[in-house]
């Protein structure tokens, strides 16, 4: 269940935003930019002749390059694309019949793809009859059977509807994804969050049948409230379990969830009784107290702090950072785990990225870097600076005296260059000096060309 659960999500918000980096990305999108990568679209991204398909990553190690491509690409969306001969989907190559369509629904391409005698879905093919329409959620339809990414539909009977929530439904059966739903009664409604309730009153979360007492004579409404919460007449719900009684004078009586600092649902929940759930698990020695949220994980109820629902024994007040950082007036932690700061915590600040620092100490991603005991500052593309030191991504890097950022992860030092945190062979600074080119590629004194650090 959970599988299907992650395949539901995947089908609803891949089409908008599987490859592309945008949106807050876009400070990203100008380093790749300043690197030589320019955007194709549909996550895919050139570099001087050379393609490569992205992997929602940012960096360009982690991507996909593409095969003798003829040609330029293409991008139709939803990660497909194609050249003058050649069809890829996530950057790999697969078989077309020529003239391959993306198809739509409602104008928002989807996973499902067509050509003058075949269908596909991610680029693989399977047996249809006739012409394919593509629906939500990676529902689609032909003349005679209905899919789900991809699959067939057991016992499909008629026409497929598809519901807002996930759910599916034909003449005589209900589907979420490929699994058809026994016990259900009628056609399913969506209460939001994934709950649904059919006709005689039986309740689904994510297509798995809940145990309630909501029935056929005793017909409730399943109400989402926000954050996986729900309730079902005098019954509180948690992604799809009872955890608690709603009814009047009950625990979970008038539960409400809270939202964080930038108006999101979260996982803790009050009700009017005072009564505080994390992921519906109460914490009774919190009744009656407020919860304030703090972001990235932590809240603070009364004099007791919390880290995604656990209790931390925090000294006075917690200060949330970003970048996953936080401190109290002694620590800091990253993702909720202790860092040792020796007490440094006054003077403990973000560096850049991933680092952070304080008066002795560098760290990255939450682990004290190891020989940098006063870092200097951040250089950008991964680098740190700490006195004749230089670190990449946490490690330290060859000998690098007077270090100067190129950007595109290339560094100059006094005898040597960079790139990456490595030290490049076939130049030097002074005597065969590397000028970076605006697109990401380098070029030394005697005109030869650096691709990713290495000569061609």
């Amino acid at each position: 269940m959970k599988v299907l659960i992650v395949f539901l999500i995947c089908c609803l918000v891949a089409p908008a935003s599987s490859a592309n980096l945008k949106g807050k990305d876009d400070e990203t999108l100008k380093e790749l930019n300043r690197q030589g990568y320019k955007q194709i679209g549909g996550g895919y991204f050139k570099n001087s002749f050379e393609y490569f398909f992205a992997n929602s990553a940012h960096d360009p190690k982690l991507w996909t390059k593409l095969d003798s491509v003829d040609g330029s690409l293409k991008s139709l969306g939803s990660n497909y694309a194609t050249d003058s001969f050649n069809a890829y989907f996530e950057g790999k190559k697969f078989e077309t019949d020529g003239n391959l369509k993306v198809l739509k629904v409602k104008g928002n391409p989807t996973f499902y793809a067509s050509d003058a005698f075949n269908n596909f879905y991610r680029g693989i093919k399977f047996d249809t009859s006739g012409n394919l329409k593509a629906l939500h959620f990676g529902y689609a339809q032909d003349s005679m059977d209905s899919y789900f990414r991809g699959e067939k539909l057991p016992d499909n009977s008629g026409n497929l509807k598809v519901t807002k929530c996930g759910y599916a439904y034909d003449s005589f059966n209900v589907y979420f994804g490929a699994q058809k739903l026994e016990n259900v009664q009628g056609k399913i409604k969506c209460s939001g969050g994934g709950y649904a309730v059919d006709e005689g009153g039986n309740a689904f979360y994510h297509g798995k049948e809940m145990e309630t007492s909501v029935g056929h004579f005793n017909k409730k409404e399943v109400r989402h409230i926000g954050g996986g919460y729900a309730v079902s007449g005098n019954e509180a719900f948690y992604h799809g379990k009872k955890f608690e009684n709603a009814g009047p004078g009950r625990k979970a009586s008038g539960l409400k969830v809270l939202k964080g600092p930038h108006g999101k649902f979260s996982n803790w929940a009050k009700s009017e009784l005072g009564n505080i759930f994390y992921k519906g698990k109460e914490i009774s020695s919190l009744m009656g107290q407020s919860v304030a949220l703090l972001g990235n994980g932590w809240a603070k109820v009364a004099h007791q702090t919390f880290y995604k629902g656990e209790q931390k024994r925090v000294v006075g007040t917690i200060t949330v950072h970003g970048n996953d950082y936080a401190t109290d007036q002694m620590n800091a932690y990253y993702k909720g785990k202790k860092m040792n700061v020796m007490g440094q915590a006054s003077s403990f600040k973000i560096l850049g990225g991933d680092y952070a620092g304080s008066q002795s100490f560098a760290f990255y991603k939450g682990e004290k870097i190891n020989g940098c005991p006063n870092p200097e500052k951040v250089l950008g593309n991964g680098y740190l600076k700490c006195f004749a030191k230089v670190f990449y991504n946490g490690e330290r890097t060859p000998t690098c005296m007077n270090p100067r950022s190129l950007s595109h992860g290339y560094l100059e030092c006094h005898s040597k260059y960079l790139y990456h945190g490595k030290a490049m062979r076939h130049v030097i600074p002074g005597l065969n000096s590397l000028t970076i080119n605006a697109d990401g590629t380098a070029s030394d004194a005697r005109g030869r060309k650096f691709v990713a650090g290495k000569m061609q």
